[in-house]
Formats: C-alpha cells, sequence, structure tokens
C-alpha cells in the first residue's frame, strides 16, 4: 500500500464502519480502547475544535442549534503543512520531508501525516531509507455513537556494510489499521451499560540477513461493563473482554497459520463514603496464542546452533493464565490521611515446543501510607512490602526447578519543619532490605542488601535575592551473599556526603551561583583478610567546587561562564591497629579544572548568533611501587548561527536554519570529530 492510497482507504473504512455500527447498535466493545486508537483521539481533538466553534459561532448569531447546524458547511476547514529539510553532523547526513493534511468537520475530523527521510553514515558504509504515513479520524458528535479511526504505514530500508566487506539488506514494510466504535451509556433500569468493538488489521513482510519475517492478521475484539449503585456512595462493575485474532505467519522457509485468543472478566465495588474512598477488584485473563517461532532455549533466548534448517523454527502454542486481586481504600480525617493498598497478581505460561516450558509467578504486595500536619510540622511515614517468586519445569523435566523468591520491605519516613524566619528543614530517612533466596540449588545466587539513607536539608531565603542550601547525607550499603562460593564479594559501604550551595542575585542582569561538595565512601569487604579472597578495604573522596556566572547585560545578550575544579583520592587500607584506627596508603591523585563559556545574541527578531567552548586539563597521578604522572588536556569550541523567519499576513512560509561549526581536540576525540559542520535547515508552508 502507498501513502496516496491511504486517504481513500481510511474514507471508505469510515463511511463502512459507520454504516455497520448504525445496524448493530448493541455491539459489544472493549472495556479500554487499544492504546493506538486512544492516541487517536487525542490528536483530532483540537482540530475537532475548530468545526465545534463554527456551530457555537452560528449560534451567537441567533440561530438555534439545529439551524445553526445547517447553517455550517460539512466540511469547515483544510489545511495542508508541506515541510522538506536536510541535516548534517558528525554521524551522518539527513534528508527530510514531512506533510500534515487536516481536514475539518461540522462534529469530527481527519488527520494525515507523511514522512520521508533518507540517511548516509559518515563513520560506517551503511545508508537507511524511511518511509511512513499515519492517519487519524474522528467522528465526534456527528454520529449517535463515537467511531474513530486510525491507521499507519511504515517502510525501511537498512543497508549496511561491516568492516570485512558483508552486505547485509534489511527492509521491513508494516500496515496497521485500527477502528472502534462506541455507543453512549445505555440506562437500562438501575443498571449503566456500556459497549466498545475494536477492529484490528497488521501487515508486516520483512527481510533480514536473508531472512523473512512476515505475517498478515485480523483481529476483532468487545467488551461490555455494566455498573450498579446499590447504595449511596458504593457502586458495583463488572466487566467481560474478549478478542480473537487469525491470520498467516511466515518465517524463514516456512509457513503457517497463526491465531490467537484472549478473554477476561472482572468484578469490582468502588466506594466512596465519609471519610474513606476505595475499591476491590478482582480481574482473571486467559490467552492462547499460536505462531512460527525460532526454537529457544531454556531462557527464552533463541538456541539453532547445530540444528538443521528444517528444526531452527518450530510451530509453537504459548496460553497464559492470570488472576488479579486488588484492595485500595483512603482514609482522611482533618489534617490526616492514611491509604491502604493489598494485591495479589498471579499467573501461569507454558509454552508447548520451547525449553522455557512451564512458568509459574506469584506476587503480594502492600503499601501503608500515612501522612498528617501539626502546627507547622508535616510529616509522612510509609512502608512497602513486596514478596514474590517464580518457578520453572523446564521442556522434557519431570519436575520444576525449585522456586525463585524475592522479598522487599522499605521504609521511609519525611519530616518538614520551617525553623526560623525563610528557613524550612527537611529529614529524609529509609531503611530498605531486600532479599533473594533460591529453594534448590538450580540458581545460587541468595544474597540480602540492606541500605540505610539519611539526609537533612536547610533552605533559606534571604533578603537582596540571596538563597542558600545545606545538604547532609549518609548512606550505607551492606551486600552479603549467603552461599559460600559467591561471599568474596561481601562488603559495607558507608558514603558521607556534605553540600551547601548558593544563589546570589546581584543585579537583574548577573547571578552568581556557586556550590561545593565533599564526599567520601569506605568500601570495607567482610573476608578482606584471608588470603583466598584477594580484596581490599579502600575508599575513594571526592571533592568538587562549581562556580557559576550568568550575565545579561541586555535582552539580546546572553552570556554564562562556568569552572568545575574537581579533586579527587583514591586510597587502599593497609593495617588497623591495636586502638581499631585504620591506615590507608594512596594509590591515585587526580585533579580536574575545566572552563565553560557559552554566548547567545540576537541580532534581528529572526537571527541568533551563539557559541561556546570548553577547556579542561586532567592531572592524574598513580602512586605505589611504580608512581607515573600524566597530564591530559582536552576542549571544544563551536560558533553558530540560528535562523527563523516567517512571511506572510498569517505566515504561512516559516524557514529554520541553523549551521555549527565544530573543532576539538584531547586522547579521546577522534580525526572525523576533531573538524566537522553541524545543519539543519528546513521549511515549511501552511496553506
Amino acid at each position: 500500500m502507498t501513502p496516496v492510497l491511504v486517504p481513500g482507504l481510511v474514507l471508505w473504512l469510515a463511511v463502512t464502519g459507520a454504516l455497520m455500527a448504525h445496524a448493530d447498535p448493541n455491539s459489544a466493545a472493549a472495556d479500554t480502547l487499544s492504546a493506538a486508537a486512544a492516541d487517536s483521539v487525542a490528536t483530532i481533538q483540537s482540530a475537532a475544535v475548530g468545526g465545534a466553534a463554527a456551530v457555537a459561532q452560528a449560534a451567537v448569531q441567533g440561530k438555534t442549534t439545529d439551524t445553526a447546524l445547517e447553517a455550517v458547511p460539512f466540511l469547515t476547514k483544510v489545511s495542508h503543512e508541506p515541510k522538506a529539510g536536510v541535516q548534517a553532523d558528525v554521524r551522518q547526513y539527513k534528508y527530510y520531508g514531512e506533510d500534515i493534511t487536516t481536514l475539518t468537520f461540522r462534529e469530527g475530523a481527519f488527520k494525515n501525516t507523511l514522512n520521508w527521510s533518507w540517511e548516509d553514515y559518515r563513520k560506517q558504509q551503511k545508508t537507511t531509507e524511511n518511509r511512513s504515513s499515519q492517519f487519524n479520524y474522528g467522528t465526534g458528535k456527528m454520529l449517535p455513537f463515537a467511531f474513530n479511526m486510525n491507521g499507519s504505514w511504515n517502510w525501511s530500508d537498512d543497508l549496511t556494510t561491516n568492516t570485512v566487506g558483508y552486505t547485509n539488506q534489511s527492509r521491513r514494510e508494516t500496515k496497521m489499521l485500527t477502528a472502534s466504535a462506541s455507543p453512549a451509556k445505555i440506562q437500562m433500569g438501575a443498571l449503566t451499560n456500556s459497549f466498545k468493538t475494536i477492529f484490528e488489521l497488521n501487515d508486516q513482510k520483512s527481510v533480514n540477513q536473508n531472512q523473512r519475517n512476515n505475517f498478515s492478521e485480523l483481529a476483532l475484539s468487545g467488551g461490555y461493563q455494566a455498573g450498579l449503585e446499590v447504595a449511596d456512595g458504593i457502586v458495583l462493575v463488572g466487566r467481560v473482554y474478549g478478542k480473537t485474532t487469525s491470520g498467516d505467519r511466515y518465517l524463514g522457509d516456512s509457513s503457517s497459520q497463526s491465531s490467537a485468543s484472549a478473554d477476561s472478566t472482572g468484578f469490582g465495588v468502588y466506594f466512596s463514603r465519609g471519610v474513606g474512598t476505595g475499591r476491590f477488584e478482582v480481574a482473571r485473563s486467559n490467552m492462547d496464542r499460536q505462531y512460527l517461532d525460532f526454537r529457544k532455549n531454556s531462557n527464552g533466548l533463541i538456541d539453532t546452533v547445530g540444528l538443521a534448517e528444517e528444526e531452527k523454527v518450530v510451530q509453537e502454542l504459548e496460553t497464559k493464565d492470570a488472576v488479579s486481586v486488588e484492595f485500595q481504600n483512603t482514609f482522611k480525617l482533618s489534617r490526616t490521611s492514611l491509604s491502604v493498598t493489598l494485591g495479589r497478581d498471579t499467573d501461569d505460561q507454558d509454552y508447548r515446543v520451547s525449553r522455557i516450558g512451564l512458568k509459574k509467578r506469584r506476587q503480594d504486595r502492600m503499601n501503608l501510607t500515612w501522612s498528617a500536619k501539626v502546627g507547622r510540622d508535616s510529616l509522612a511515614l510509609s512502608y512497602k512490602y513486596s514478596w514474590k517468586w517464580d518457578d520453572q519445569r523446564i521442556k522434557e523435566a519431570t519436575a520444576f526447578r525449585g522456586k525463585q523468591f524475592a522479598k522487599g520491605r522499605d521504609f521511609d519516613m519525611t519530616w518538614e519543619r520551617p525553623l526560623i524566619e525563610r528557613t524550612r528543614m527537611t529529614f529524609r530517612y529509609h531503611e530498605g532490605l531486600t532479599q533473594d533466596i533460591a529453594e534448590n540449588l538450580y540458581n545460587q545466587n541468595d544474597k540480602d542488601r540492606l541500605l540505610t539513607d539519611t539526609s537533612l536539608r536547610l533552605n533559606r531565603e534571604w533578603p537582596n535575592l540571596f538563597r542558600t542550601s545545606m545538604i547532609f547525607s549518609y548512606k550505607q550499603a551492606q551486600d552479603l551473599s549467603i552461599r559460600e562460593s559467591r561471599s568474596s564479594n561481601n562488603n559495607i559501604k558507608d558514603t558521607y556526603e556534605i553540600s551547601p550551595t548558593y544563589l546570589w542575585t546581584l543585579s537583574p542582569w548577573l547571578t552568581l551561583d556557586q556550590s561545593y561538595q565533599i564526599f567520601i565512601q569506605y568500601t570495607d569487604y567482610t573476608y578482606s583478610e584471608l588470603e583466598a579472597v584477594g580484596r581490599s578495604d579502600n575508599y575513594n573522596k571526592r571533592g568538587n567546587l562549581s562556580t557559576k556566572v550568568t550575565i545579561n547585560p541586555t535582552s539580546r545578550l546572553d552570556v554564562i561562564v562556568q569552572h568545575d575544579y574537581n579533586k579527587r583520592f583514591n586510597a587502599t587500607r593497609t593495617k588497623t591497629d591495636v586502638t581499631g584506627r585504620s591506615f590507608y596508603n594512596k594509590d591515585q591523585i587526580q585533579a580536574i579544572n575545566k572552563v565553560d563559556l557559552a554566548i547567545r545574541f540576537r541580532a534581528t527578531p529572526d537571527v541568533t548568533f551563539e557559541g561556546a567552548t570548553y577547556q579542561t586539563r586532567d592531572a592524574k597521578d598513580l602512586l605505589g611501587s611504580v608512581e607515573a604522572t600524566t597530564i591530559t588536556h582536552s576542549g571544544q569550541v563551536w560558533v553558530g548561527v540560528r535562523v527563523n523567519k516567517k512571511w506572510g499576513k498569517t505566515r504561512p512560509l516559516e524557514v529554520n536554519a541553523v549551521v555549527k561549526k565544530y573543532n576539538a581536540y584531547g586522547p579521546a576525540v577522534r580525526e572525523t570529530s576533531a573538524d566537522y559542520w553541524e545543519a539543519d535547515v528546513w521549511m515549511k508552508w501552511s496553506f
């Protein structure tokens, strides 16, 4: 299908879908539209406003609603926005184009976007071409039901030659069409009913490394939801959903029919009475899917090494059953609130051919959050708990490998309080424990990780536009492997950090921003004293001073100057005396100086000149039995101009151009990145 045929196909399907939906207004529909259908509604919403505005304008002129509708033409507006451009940078050259067409109807809108691009890579023998077309259509209030349609067509061609001269062509073409219809909610006695139906078409033709991967499938889904208010503030809701898919698939030299079916049922109780609101939901879903696939190992990775061509592709049957239960409740009383969330998810996933075999999973979760405001203080406490496991019976095995358990517990506390005038304190504390436990010997990665994080932050607003902030932080991480074979890496990391900052607005055109950070981390290995372990306790310490000056002498000139000084020390512990004092030998000392300068000058409303540069000096001293000092210099400078010009009374013609010249040097700069141009020029026309 070419992009030219898309608009005609869209209008034909729109009319057909409208007639079918009108003939069967009680057809079932899914509770939730597909993601593509939902996106189409958001995309065309702004365009649909135009038609509604025209009707409103007619009504303002004294016409009734029916007369106003008759006074506005069916097609109220047509807009067209072609765009073309070219890009060039250190990586590639790119030519691209875009064309957007929007039709605004009296009660709906249609939008179609065409894209094309061609890229030629500088550092490798590689070219790519991409073409695409996307459309969105919605009837708005034109019909007695909501009807939305969207689709896409994508084509790509990637031609790459590697360093040994092998050329591979990867080509793919995909087509997607989604149409959904849902009547307005229907009241039947005390029941509130809603229906939705979705039609999907997916088609792909793909070749990569001389292997084809094609499929063509149709899918139809529908859902029904009913709600009943049994008491004031209490609503019962039931849902049912089903989907069926069928088509053909081609993988390599094999071909076969593909099919899939899925269904789900759900029940929920929703309440909002007095000081409490919440919900209780139960859902169960099932899925059967039959398709062609490459043979895979027990980890789900393609494993065709040593197999004959006819054995690499298999006819797979995948099934999945899942159950989800969740309860959520929130109590609010005066300045205090308590939120509780409990849930459980289980699923069984089985493969007929793949060595993955049968997988079972289960997860229980709990989340408690309490918050209160007492006087000038605000306090929030939360506790999260999760317990999950998964088990697997590999294909052709007689027993399960054993459950892999994962437990998690997290406690958080946040306390905020204003201290003296214009000064506020925030204290945070976090404690978290995660545990991985294997039931059998299949995976011996049993380990615990305990995290402790404490921080205190002080913020103050001084007179004369002066702000300061101070952060004190302490973190501890304990990693402990239970198995003897993995315990050599058991360690405890203690991290301390102090970071004061200030922002001083010296004048409306001059600001000074400075921050200082002291960071030190100690790593102690549990068994470092054993010769067989080969681990040494150590620390790394860093100090960083950053100074930034922003200058705006005029409304047309912006200047930013920044200097960063970073000092780093790495050291290894050599001994500990009888009093418990530790002694370290420094292994490395590093000092990094970096200066940045950025300038932007708006010469005219349409032309802006800009540029930036940085210079870095990195001095590193390696200490020990063999001492060495290395000093490296690196830097970059670029200058450019940015032009954005519009013409016409409504400015329908727009030209935008950005051109930059780069020069760089340093040990990590390649020849192609040392001297190059970067440009992006495009033109757009609206009519």
